[in-house]
């Protein structure tokens, strides 16, 4: 898999974005306790790289994370647009 830049940002400097392809997101249902939250979310993010990937997308921009703010935490939702660089 070809390397995709990931960032909440809605442009990445000295890139032109000439493709957009839509809303890629992921979510990661298995984040038990604090103590696992960043595997949650690594792996969420692993998959919104697969998915812009897939669609031969250089970057996803404007990523945004959501998630409870309760002490146990169930679903981290990832989400941004996949976009393909000139």
């Amino acid at each position: 898999m070809t390397e995709i830049i990931l960032t909440t940002t809605s442009s990445i400097e000295g890139k032109t974005i000439k493709e957009y392809f839509g809303i890629v997101s992921a979510q990661s249902n298995q984040v038990l306790d604090r103590t696992h939250v960043a595997q949650g979310v690594s792996g969420a993010l692993d998959e919104v790289a697969n998915r812009a990937s897939e669609l031969g997308a250089d970057a996803v921009v404007g990523m945004q994370f959501v998630g409870p703010t309760a002490h146990y935490y169930d679903t981290i939702h990832i989400y941004g647009t996949a976009v393909k660089f000139k």
